[in-house]
Order: structure tokens, then sequence, then C-alpha cells
């Protein structure tokens, strides 16, 4: 966090919560809001589809909002950098956790149960674990059992019956489509209502050139960001 000039305090996402917002009345703010908020993923949601139709151009839609009972303006932006960063970053973590529900299903799948209830049953509770995945064609098949050895005559009845679960999962195309549109906008925030002193524009860039402060201060303080006494010596002359 850092005040830029005496107008406006700049700050990251982590500024952003209710109890902050209801101390800083005096001031004027700018600030990241955390993607996390409900809200935030709502209007991401139903902004996105347009500002993502020409994926190559940064985009922005300007909202007046209320949160902790503070009035603001949200700046919704879509960002191609951020979009190339995020197929990555989604498709990975997407591969990973439905691998592990794909395995989790033919599991249950490969399991025999001794009525069609527990396969029912089984079949409910795994569904109620999945996020990523969703199963379709979801069947009950009952396999014919014969007590004794030996091949069972052709006309002779099963002595009793088992039963599986069969069927297809696919991922949730929705849910990993809006992953992609949330990890691909942000959302800078302000307090500020009046669009002459400060456009969206405006709003959009003093937020950025926070962003690229902070980067340098990580730079900075990383311990491979030394110099020799030598090469300082020059520096300093």
């Amino acid at each position: 966090m850092r005040n830029v000039g005496l107008e406006y305090l700049i700050a990251d996402s982590a500024l952003y919560t209710a109890d902050t917002l209801g101390e800083m009345n005096d001031f004027f703010w700018i600030t990241r809001v955390p993607e996390t908020l409900d809200l935030a993923r709502v209007l991401i949601r139903a902004t996105a589809p347009d500002l993502m139709k020409n994926r190559g151009q940064a985009s922005f839609i300007s909202l007046g909002t209320r949160y902790a009972d503070v009035a603001q303006r949200w700046v919704i932006v879509y960002s191609p950098e951020a979009y190339r960063r995020a197929i990555k970053t989604v498709n990975k973590a997407s591969l990973k956790q439905t691998s592990a529900e794909l395995t989790a299903f033919e599991q249950v799948c490969r399991q025999t149960f001794s009525c069609q209830t527990d396969a029912h049953n089984a079949l409910s509770e795994l569904e109620k674990k999945l996020r990523h995945t969703q199963v379709f064609d979801a069947r009950i098949i009952a396999q014919a059992r014969y007590g004794g050895p030996g091949r069972p005559a052709k006309q002779r009845l099963p002595d009793y019956q088992t039963y599986r679960i069969a069927g297809q999962l696919a991922s949730r195309l929705e849910l990993h489509q809006q992953r992609l549109q949330r990890k691909s906008c942000f959302i800078p925030a302000t307090n500020q209502q009046d669009l002459e002193a400060l456009s969206d524009a405006d709003l959009i860039k003093a937020y950025k050139d926070q962003q690229k402060v902070e980067r340098g201060f990580r730079f900075l303080k990383d311990p491979l960001f030394m110099g020799s006494p030598h090469e300082t010596e020059k520096i300093v002359r």
C-alpha cells in the first residue's frame, strides 16, 4: 500500500474489506476488488462475454455499485495478457482436477453391488463430490450370477444378481469458461464518482502503475539482486 500525492490512496486487494472501506470516508482510494467476492464473480460472468469478443484487445466497462455501504465505481477490465496466462493456469488446474474425478468415477464403476439401491446410492454420493465433471448416460446394469461349478444350462435362471454402474464422465465446460473469464479480468474500484476528476482510463492506469511499483520493490528485495563492491564503486563514481 502507498500514498500517491495527497489525492488518492492506492492499494492492492488486501485493502478491500468491509471494515477497511468503512473507515476511509475522508479521502479517495483506488484498490482492486478481490476476485473471490461473490458480487465480483457475478459481474464478471455477466460482462465477460462482451468484453472478450476480441480476445486480442483490452476492453473495460464501468459500473456504479455499493459495497460495505460505500458508494463506489467498479471498472471491469479484460486483459489479453491475463487471458494468455489464464489459459495455461486454468487448463493445468482443470486437467489435474478432472483426472482425479475420472479416477474416482472409474473406481466406482469397477465395484460390484448386491442390490440396485446400493448402486444408486454409490452413484449419488459420487455425484455430490464432483465439482469439475458430471456423469451422463448413467445406468445400473444387472449381472446374472450362478452358483455351483461349470457353465449354467441355457434355460437356467440365475441364482442371484449383482449390479454395476455404467456411464460416461464429461468436463463442465461452463465452469471451465467461468474460471477462464475470472482469471482474464480484474476490477479496480474507487469511491471517486466524478469521471472528470478521475476517468475510467485514469483509474486503470493508476492501479496498474501501483502494481509496477510493487513488482519493482519485490525485485530489489530479491537476494539475487546484488552487485559486487567493485561494481557498486563504479556506479557511485
